[in-house]
């Protein structure tokens, strides 16, 4: 089990949005030859130097990713259902605003209060993993919660059964 770099390359993907006149999107995917963060950003430039005189459309948006998939996917082996969810609702830090995040398919021993009952329904904000979980979106951390935001505190949190998309 280990990460592999996805596609025929090094893993790095760049994405261009491009829109009409009526507002129309397109969205091209580039695999990069490129090895590493730099050379993509200079691949994204020939890119778009590239595509600009033979487009119409104007380049509203791009991004670069670097893709890796599971070398040996397969199912867990124990029970999972990625139509429940633990939805959390939390503080936005600096703002009266309540929002929420979710956990998809929660390990019902880490993330509920109890394993059944009433409580199974509740999630445990006082978890030390759900606390982690939380802090990567705290002021100064890994990741924003949304919008440039920064969650302030984890405030409580119930599963939830979501339709599938498949």
């Amino acid at each position: 089990m280990a990460l592999q770099d996805r596609g025929n390359g090094s893993g790095w993907f760049a994405t261009l949005i491009l829109a009409d006149k009526q507002g129309d999107l397109s969205t091209k995917v580039y695999a990069l030859r490129a090895a590493d963060l730099t050379a993509s950003q200079t691949a994204l430039t020939a890119i778009i130097a590239a595509i600009g005189p033979v487009t119409r459309s104007t380049l509203i948006a791009t991004s670069l990713a670097l893709w890796q998939d599971e070398d040996t996917n397969f199912l867990p082996a124990t029970e999972s259902d990625a139509s429940v969810k633990a939805v959390i609702s939390y503080k936005i830090d600096g703002a009266a605003k309540r929002d929420t995040l979710e956990i998809p398919d929660p390990d019902p021993a880490v993330v509920f209060v109890a394993a059944e009952g009433p409580s199974a329904n509740i999630v445990d904000i006082s978890a030390a993993a759900v606390i982690a979980y939380g802090d990567l979106f705290k002021t100064g951390a890994e990741a924003f919660i949304s919008d440039g935001e920064d969650l302030e505190v984890l405030l409580k949190g119930k599963r939830t059964t979501r339709r599938r998309n498949r």
